[in-house]
C-alpha cells in the first residue's frame, strides 16, 4: 500500500533538520545523507547562490540605503522562481522511490518537487529572531540595515515556497519552531498534531526527547560561542560539535 510522502520544508534557520531528526526519532524512515543536515543532493537548488549572494551582501558595511537596493534583485529572482525559470525539476521517478519517508526540502521555490498527494510539515519561525540566529552563526552584528534587508527576503522567500508547495498537490501543516524547543508541553502538542496530520504511528516520546536534546546541544554551542571569539564565523568548529554531538545522539548519550 502506498502512503504518502512527507516534507519538511521551510526557509533557512526554521528548524528543517530538526524536524526531520524528530520524525526519524519518531520511526519514520527519512531520506538524506543522516544527521545533523540530511541534506539531498537531487533537491539542492541554486537557491543556495542566491541566498549566498544575499548573504555576502550582508556581510559587507552599508548604509540602509545600499541594503534596500541590493534587496531588489533577490526579489525578482523569486518571482522568477515562481515561474519555473531557474527552478530545479526534481525527477519524478526518483522521488516516487521516497514513498512513506520524510524528506528535507528546503526553500521549496527553487526546487519544483513532482506533483502528487504530499503532507508538508512547514517549520516557521519568527522572522527577527531568525535573522538574528544567521547572522549570529556568521558571526556578524545584527544591525538594523541587516535585519531589515533579511526579514525581506524571508517574507519573499516564505510566500514564493509555500505557493510552490501548493501547486505540487501537497497538504501543509504549519509547526512553530519555537513551539518545539520552548519546553516539553508544547512540544508534544505540536508532536500530537504532526501525529495527527500525517496519519501513521509514530513514537511521541522520542520524538519530544529529541527536540529536549536539540535543545541541549544548542545550548553548549551558544556557550562556546560567548567564550571562544570568531567560534561561528569558523565552519569547522561547528561541525566538529554536530558531528561529535550526533554520534553522541546515536549511542544514545
Amino acid at each position: 500500500m502506498r502512503q504518502h510522502i512527507t516534507i519538511v520544508s521551510g526557509g533557512v534557520r526554521c528548524g528543517t533538520s530538526l524536524g526531520v531528526a524528530m520524525l526519524e526519532a519518531g520511526g519514520m524512515d527519512v531520506a538524506g545523507a543522516g544527521p545533523p543536515f540530511y541534506e539531498l543532493d537531487q533537491v539542492k537548488a541554486d537557491a543556495r547562490l542566491v541566498l549566498g549572494d544575499f548573504l555576502r551582501a550582508a556581510t559587507e558595511p552599508a548604509s540602509s540605503q545600499h541594503m534596500r537596493w541590493w534587496v531588489l534583485p533577490v526579489l525578482w529572482g523569486l518571482r522568477a522562481a515562481t515561474r519555473g525559470g531557474r527552478r530545479l525539476s526534481v525527477d519524478a521517478g526518483w522521488f516516487a522511490t521516497l514513498d512513506g519517508c520524510a524528506v528535507k526540502v528546503p526553500m521549496p521555490h527553487y526546487v519544483k518537487v513532482p506533483h502528487g498527494p504530499h503532507r508538508v510539515l512547514w517549520l516557521d519561525r519568527n522572522e527577527e529572531a531568525r535573522a538574528i540566529s544567521l547572522l549570529r552563526h556568521m558571526d556578524l552584528e545584527a544591525s538594523p540595515e541587516r535585519l531589515e534587508a533579511l526579514a525581506r527576503y524571508f517574507t519573499a522567500a516564505r510566500r514564493a515556497g509555500r505557493a510552490a508547495l501548493v501547486e505540487a498537490g501537497a497538504r501543509i501543516l504549519d509547526v512553530r519552531f519555537e513551539d518545539l524547543v520552548n519546553g516539553e508541553t508544547s512540544c508534544r502538542c505540536a508532536v500530537d498534531r504532526i501525529a495527527a496530520f500525517l496519519d501513521r504511528p509514530l513514537d511521541r516520546a522520542a520524538m519530544v526527547a529529541r527536540a529536549a536534546q536539540y535543545c541541549r546541544q544548542q545550548n553548549d554551542l551558544d556557550r562556546m560561542s560567548d567564550h571562544i571569539p570568531g567560534w561561528n564565523a569558523n565552519p569547522l568548529n561547528v561541525l566538529r560539535t554536530m558531528r561529535r554531538t550526533s554520534m553522541a545522539a546515536l549511542k544514545g548519550g
